[in-house]
C-alpha cells in the first residue's frame, strides 16, 4: 500500500514540476476579440466595454462595439502598418457618447501597431491613440 501511494505521489509532482514554464506567445492580430482600455485623449472612465475583431487578412474586415454602437468596415494591414477605412456605425444614442466619438476619431489617425503578447497598440503619426488586450491572455 505505502508503495503505490509514494509511486503516486512521484508521478504527481513529476507531472506539477515538468521544469520550465511555457513561454508566453503573442495573440493574434486577426481572429481575436481586442477589449479596448484606453483611449488616447480621453480622460472619462471607460462605461461600457468597448472592442474590436479583425477578421482574416484575406477578408480586411473590422467590426465591434464602441460603447454604445456596433461599427464595421474595411482594414489595410502589411508588416506592422495598420488603417481603417471608413467605418459603418449603427446610430443610438447613449450616455457614452463621448467615449465612442473619441475611439471613432483614433480609428481614423492609426497608421501603425505593436502587438506584444496580449496587449495591442494602436499608434498615430507621433503617439499610441488605443490600448487593446485579448479578452482572456495567452498562455
Amino acid at each position: 500500500m505505502k508503495w503505490t501511494t509514494w509511486v503516486f505521489a512521484l508521478f504527481f509532482l513529476g507531472g506539477c514540476l515538468n521544469g520550465t514554464p511555457a513561454a508566453k506567445q503573442s495573440a493574434s492580430l486577426t481572429q481575436t476579440q481586442w477589449n479596448i482600455v484606453e483611449i488616447s485623449g480621453y480622460d472619462g472612465a471607460l462605461t461600457r466595454r468597448a472592442y474590436l475583431y479583425l477578421s482574416e487578412a484575406n477578408e480586411s474586415r473590422v467590426s465591434g462595439f464602441a460603447g454604445c454602437n456596433r461599427f464595421g468596415g474595411t482594414y489595410t494591414k502589411t508588416a506592422d502598418r495598420l488603417s481603417f477605412g471608413p467605418l459603418m456605425a449603427t446610430r443610438m444614442y447613449c450616455p457614452a457618447m463621448p467615449q465612442e466619438n473619441a475611439l471613432f476619431n483614433a480609428l481614423k489617425q492609426v497608421e501603425r501597431f505593436t502587438l506584444e503578447h496580449d496587449e495591442l497598440t494602436l499608434i498615430g503619426k507621433d503617439k499610441p491613440l488605443l490600448k487593446l488586450r485579448t479578452a482572456s491572455p495567452t498562455p
